[in-house]
């Protein structure tokens, strides 16, 4: 799941220049099995044909992130910028705050066996 973040009218892929904040805030609640991934992607993660700067689709979409608890209840989760990582896959770029283009969540697998979910539910999304 993902939020596009534009700043103008028209463009592949807009960037977002989130400077005057620290992070993102949003409300999350479901039922998951796997690791829920919360991402900001950059131009510099996005790949050349959707409006990036990333040429090599192989090592593109390493987007800095973090891993998301998901409970039945509602939580208000608080992720600041200075709190996201890459994943370590994918060409290692500098996290660009001006360069914003998209929020994504993402349930990945985990060691046991496949990602699922059978309710995720996000609602509330600023910055702050």
């Amino acid at each position: 799941m993902a939020v596009t973040l534009l700043e103008g009218q028209t463009c592949l892929s807009c960037k977002y220049d989130a400077t005057d904040y620290t992070g993102v805030r949003f409300t999350i609640r479901g039922s998951v099995v796997g690791t829920l991934r919360f991402m900001v992607a950059t131009m510099d993660t996005l790949i050349v044909e959707l409006g990036g700067t990333c040429t090599d689709a192989t090592v593109c979409t390493d987007s800095y992130g973090i891993n998301v608890a998901v409970t039945p209840q509602p939580q208000v989760v608080e992720i600041p910028w200075t709190s996201l990582r890459q994943s370590g896959w994918g060409t290692p770029v500098l996290f660009n705050v001006r360069q914003i283009t998209h929020l994504q969540w993402q349930v990945q697998k985990n060691a046991t066996g496949p990602a699922s979910f059978d309710s995720l539910c996000i609602d509330d999304v600023a910055l702050y």
